[in-house]
């Protein structure tokens, strides 16, 4: 078999295991009984599309600098939204799940994932790749599990301003949510174009 011909199994094997996976890990960032639970992080990225017919692309999407110029900050004082929010997780993929309901059930990287993201996948352990996809894309891998993918559509449709009682340190899920919701929301409408053609694509890791 030729060298693409090894790479093209090998993206196929990885796409595969990564819909299987979600179906027998169920991985909430969670450990065995009796062990710590290691922090989890989120693995982002952004991808737009012309309209239906069309491909998807990444582009690297940047929110205003909050936290000082040492918090993930490009020199423009912008930097990419990569925080630790579990609260988050619970409402995106059900990660760490806090009780505010979930937008959807992990689904796996989309069959129609960019070229682009495509490599990202296949090149998930080689550094080197890693460090200019996060250059160029935000995000130098998809993480270990719990893949997903979000329209813009659908993060517009969940009720950001449920309130949220349980929570003390935030009335609303929109609060709960931090600055993906203040900031990072708004600059994916920023995009411009028709929501349904901006997505969010993401793992997790522990």
């Amino acid at each position: 078999m030729t060298r693409a011909g090894h790479r093209s199994t090998a993206l196929q094997e990885r796409l595969q295991a990564v819909r299987l996976v979600e179906g027998e890990r169920v991985s909430r960032c969670s450990v065995g009984k009796g062990r710590r639970p290691m922090g989890c992080a989120i693995h982002l990225f952004v991808e737009r599309r012309e309209g239906p017919a069309e491909p998807w692309h990444p582009v690297c999407v940047t929110i205003p600098c909050t936290r000082g110029e040492h918090s993930w900050c490009c020199d423009d004082g912008r930097r990419v939204w990569r925080d630790r929010n579990y609260t988050l997780f619970g409402m995106l993929a059900h990660v760490r799940d806090n009780g505010l309901g979930t937008i959807a059930e992990p689904r796996g990287l989309p069959p129609d994932l960019s070229p682009e993201l495509r490599k990202v996948a296949l090149e998930e352990f080689n550094e080197d790749f890693g460090d200019f996809a996060a250059r160029e894309y935000g995000c130098e891998n998809f993480g270990e599990h719990s893949f997903s993918y979000l329209s813009l559509v659908e993060l517009d449709a969940w009720d950001w301003s449920l309130a949220t009682p349980n929570l003390k340190w935030a009335t609303t899920r929109g609060g709960a949510a931090g600055e993906f919701y203040s900031l990072f929301l708004p600059a994916l409408r920023a995009l411009g174009g028709d929501p349904n053609d901006v997505r969010i694509v993401f793992g997790f890791d522990n």
